[in-house]
């Protein structure tokens, strides 16, 4: 293939460095700490809703909710500027995963429903990138 690897490991490795700098472009561009206290915040309002449902108070409900997708609105603003910088890189590697893999059929120990006995390179990519973009960002510890 490309880099002389067989290419479901090749698309493995690609797909990992990609998960791990989309988390490390999170890191460093992101407001880590303004995620984690909105995060905090409407944790707290979700909590303060279930009780105004649970007591009926539709009144409050609906303040309570309107709060909280104000928060949501923040959240996703803040989330923005590294979301754009990992789409032009993931959109730009989409080429040449196409151009290199278009034939690559990795074997699946089952058959899955509507894609059969073996993935193309997009699927393997999203089997691969999934769970490692979850991990680093366990590892290192990215909202």
């Amino acid at each position: 293939m490309a880099f002389g690897f067989p290419g479901y490991i090749e698309v493995l490795l690609i797909a990992m460095g990609l998960s791990l700098a989309s988390v490390l472009i999170s890191k460093y561009l992101g407001d880590q700490k303004g995620v984690k206290n909105l995060k905090a915040e409407m944790k707290t309002l979700n909590t303060s809703i279930k009780k105004a449902q649970k007591a009926g108070d539709t009144k409050e409900m609906n303040r309570l909710s309107g709060n909280l997708m104000k928060l949501s609105s923040r959240q996703f603003q803040l989330n923005m500027k590294p979301m754009l910088f990992s789409m032009v890189l993931f959109f730009s590697m989409f080429g040449f995963f196409g151009a290199y893999y278009a034939d690559l059929a990795v074997p699946s120990p089952v058959s899955i429903p509507f894609i059969g006995s073996s993935l193309g390179w997009f699927h393997w990519y999203l089997i691969i990138v999934l769970p490692g973009s979850f991990l680093f960002r366990k590892l290192l510890s990215v909202e």
